[in-house]
């Protein structure tokens, strides 16, 4: 499928920032976790972040939260923002961050093993970086899987662009860059490096894919509703 010129201008003029992140923990007990991970860390993520952002009266209720601002809410439950009418179709407001759960299959882990994941924050996702930082070692103090194995956040690298590797932002417990020396990428060089691939692809699904649709799970794979998920 080609995009139409508008389509291509549309996604060239959007300025939306890019960080990528990789986030270290090291694990200080044996433990066994499921083979798939982006569950884990994604729920638990979501638990421990409303913790480290919200007051305590919020927790498990930050629909009544009044307040705009609240962290929780601009990055977990966001709503339709009177200013974008390209998401006021949309049922649920995506969401300003990606969490990449670790590629391997294992479910055996000793203490000692590092576990890393992957983590892009999107837009207005960047300004909340110490909220994400105080969340990744908030998740390992409460541990992971059902032995709640603790854990250490041992570092955090920002990855410079279409590269692995990158500068270490956070180590041992200290912040160890300014918010101006994040190397971010912006989505205008991602359309435009995209329009280099093939027209041709292959998905592949590493982990389980919980996909919805018109307010619901689908059972069967749709290409749309996967294309309109990842737009």
């Amino acid at each position: 499928m080609v995009p139409s010129s508008s389509a291509t201008a549309t996604r060239r003029d959007l300025d939306l920032p890019i960080l990528r992140l990789r986030v270290t923990l090291r694990l200080l007990a044996d433990t066994v976790l499921p083979a798939a991970k982006g569950a884990l860390l994604r729920g638990g993520f979501g638990y421990v972040f409303q913790q480290a952002a919200c007051a305590r009266p919020c927790w498990g209720a930050a629909h009544t939260c009044s307040g705009g601002g609240c962290p929780y809410r601009q990055i977990l439950e966001p709503v339709h923002p009177p200013d974008v009418p390209q998401l006021h179709d949309l049922p649920d407001v995506p969401r300003p961050f990606v969490i990449q759960p670790p590629q391997d299959q294992r479910t055996r882990y000793p203490a000692g093993v590092m576990l890393e994941c992957g983590l892009a924050l999107l837009g207005r996702g960047i300004a909340y970086l110490p909220y994400f930082l105080f969340g990744f070692e908030h998740l390992g103090r409460l541990g992971l899987g059902r032995q709640r194995a603790p854990a250490r956040l041992e570092r955090v690298e920002a990855l410079r662009p279409w590269q692995p590797v990158g500068r270490v932002i956070y180590q041992d417990g200290q912040v160890t860059a300014r918010e101006q020396d994040l190397p971010i990428l912006r989505f205008a060089e991602v359309a435009a490096r995209g329009d280099l691939l093939p027209s041709d692809l292959r998905l592949t699904l590493h982990t389980p894919l919980r996909l919805k649709a018109r307010g619901g799970l689908l059972r069967m794979l749709d290409p749309a509703a996967l294309v309109q998920a990842t737009c």
